[in-house]
């Protein structure tokens, strides 16, 4: 187990860190975040994942292997299998070696059944990974976009955006007593998952939940926390992480000024559609979308592949839809790499050490209130960038003309 060391560059508050057992095997703090600084004062201190596809581009095999992984611990809990596979190719993902989209993607399967709901927004993509490696059951991932009533709804404390809403188009796929599986990025206290566990259970009980998150951070008190309220509930609760660790936070430095992002010509824009069925899990996903999907993604990317202009392309998400992007740059192999748009505002700053560099702000595509937000985009300059939207989107919206600062052309991929 490695040493407590100290991290953070300003603006971001120093912390330390101290690894605990429990973790994959030769997985490093180093492999898995970076520290940030939210524009929050409730939450200052934001750990910048280097594998979620979030805020910074990381292969996307390196996102799915990390969410295979994930779904391997889990169906080790559950099922008491070995998830060594799994992580060796995690291992190998982040030692920068190519995998196939056999490997991190694989064909749906039957293992272990259980229901998997993803916390949107970060985690959307990696309860998609984590449900395909459990197998067949039912999936869906929370939602702030206002599809209707919902099923569960369960409050997220100390965050930019508050409400957890589960939606999905069988209104009894909760109905049953199948574990259920709750994935998140990262685990802080607990208390947004035991949120959702009691809207769970308090809609049907169940014997097992398991909470699967990249990096668990809970203190002691906070575990305490949750073992009591599984005895409280009648169930088991159980966790399983990548990363086990606790972080002490020391003072922040003072705030920098934002400055303004510096205007850029306009890329070039080219728009494609694709049919595809639900783009998300936010009314749920089935086996069956997920092999018809994965046929028209691969027919989709064979004309983006043939207009690369080079060996560089980004392909870009927007909030909870983030999934379809990252199979999107799987198949258009080396080279790709992936991140989204973000509801999160990061307080962007100079200096190697500090990962977010730049920013821009722009108005939601899909007509919600509020900005939106992409970092580093003077880092990732690239020959094209792929934009993945589910809501038609014109060419002046100023997310499309911010993307000129990585690149001079745009494909503009639109579900239907």
């Amino acid at each position: 187990m490695a040493p407590d060391a100290t991290f953070g560059s300003p603006p971001a508050p120093p912390v330390t860190i101290r690894p605990r057992a429990g973790g994959v095997a030769d997985v490093s703090v180093e492999d898995l975040i970076r520290v940030g600084r939210r524009q929050n004062p409730k939450r200052q201190v934001l750990f910048v994942s280097t594998v979620l596809g979030k805020h910074l581009s990381v292969p996307p095999t390196t996102l799915l292997a990390a969410g295979m992984a994930l779904g391997g611990r889990v169906e080790a809990t559950l099922g008491g299998t070995d998830p060594t596979a799994d992580e060796d190719r995690f291992r190998t993902a982040l030692a920068g070696d190519l995998l196939s989209p056999a490997d991190v993607a694989p064909a749906p399967r039957a293992a272990v059944r259980a229901t998997v709901l993803g916390f949107a927004e970060t985690a959307t993509a990696l309860g998609h990974a984590v449900r395909r490696r459990l197998g067949p059951g039912p999936l869906s991932h929370t939602t702030r976009r206002p599809v209707g009533a919902p099923i569960v709804r369960c409050v997220e404390a100390h965050s930019h955006a508050v409400d957890h809403e589960v939606h999905h188009a069988d209104g009894s796929f909760l109905a049953d007593a199948a574990p259920v599986v709750i994935v998140d990025d990262e685990m802080t206290t607990g208390s947004t998952a035991l949120s959702l566990i009691e809207a769970v259970h308090a809609l049907r009980p169940r014997d097992r939940y398991v909470l699967a998150t990249l990096v668990d951070w809970r203190t002691a008190t906070d575990r305490d926390r949750l073992a009591e309220a599984a005895s409280r509930l009648g169930t088991a609760i159980e966790v399983v992480s990548l990363l086990d660790a606790e972080a002490e936070v020391g003072e922040a430095p003072p705030l920098p000024e934002v400055p303004d992002a510096p205007a850029v010509t306009p890329p070039t824009v080219t728009t494609h559609e694709l049919s595809l069925g639900p783009p998300t899990a936010r009314m749920g996903w089935t086996a069956e979308h997920q092999a018809t999907l994965d046929e028209r993604v691969a027919e989709a990317v064979a004309p983006l592949a043939e207009a690369r202009r080079g060996s560089k392309i980004l392909v870009l998400g927007t909030e909870e839809l983030m999934y379809v992007p990252a199979l999107v740059g799987l198949h258009l192999g080396a080279g790709a790499v992936t991140r989204s748009t973000t509801r999160s505002p990061i307080i962007p700053a100079p200096g190697a050490d500090y990962p977010i560099h730049d920013r821009v702000s722009f108005p939601a595509v899909d007509g919600l209130d509020g900005d939106r937000y992409l970092y580093n985009l003077g880092d990732d300059r690239v020959d094209d960038v792929v934009i993945v939207v589910d809501v038609p989107v014109p060419p002046e919206h100023p997310m499309l003309v911010a993307l000129g600062r990585a690149t001079d052309h745009v494909h503009l991929l639109v579900l239907r």
